[in-house]
């Protein structure tokens, strides 16, 4: 976010901002790694089947107590991240926000665990799996049209805006981006 945050100078004349986006990016590389090992793992233990050891009230204290402090995170990442327009802070929100879920999935099949229905682990664990997946899916969503420079503004809109300026004669060439950070870049022949 630091390096991201630094302003245009002579090398980097539109700025710093696809750094973030860069970061964001690679929160969804960890994702995707998260999400094939768990779906591995969880298809492994549904054809060799093999139950989980119950769960202690310690490790059941510890899973809750991460949900909770993931809550606090989601919240202030998300409260920065809006504040700050950053596009990781957003997306780390985004993957912290789907670990409150896999926190309570996971819980629920310790729960389950210790109450003797082990065979649901790696059924839950798909679906953790799934969310992990729809975590990485929304993060892209948002940060690949920053990062391969999708069209920000309509051209024709630009055009009839430039056109009205006294003085000018034709409009051909309009380009258009925005950063991570929702700063518009328009370039106007």
């Amino acid at each position: 976010v630091a390096l991201a945050s630094r302003g245009p100078d002579e090398d980097h004349p539109y700025g710093h901002d696809k750094f973030e986006t860069l970061g964001a990016l690679m929160i969804v590389g960890f994702l995707s790694i998260s999400c094939f090992e768990i779906l591995r793992t969880s298809v492994t233990q549904l054809v060799h089947p093999q139950l989980p050891n119950a769960p202690t009230s310690f490790e059941l204290l510890l899973l809750g107590s991460t949900a909770f402090v993931n809550l606090i995170v989601v919240w202030y990442e998300r409260r920065k991240g809006r504040q700050l327009g950053s596009a990781l802070l957003l997306a780390d929100a985004a993957h912290t926000g789907g670990d409150i879920f896999v926190t309570v999935l996971a819980f629920i099949s310790l729960l389950l665990t210790r109450v003797g229905y082990g065979w649901a682990d790696p059924w839950l664990a798909i679906i953790v799996a799934l969310i992990i997946g729809w975590s990485g899916y929304q993060i892209l969503r948002v940060t690949v049209p920053i990062w391969v420079d999708q069209r920000a503004v309509d051209g024709s809109e630009l055009r009839q805006l430039v056109a009205a300026i006294p003085g000018i004669t034709g409009v051909p060439n309009v380009r258009s981006r925005t950063s991570a950070s929702g700063v518009l870049f328009a370039e106007v022949t």
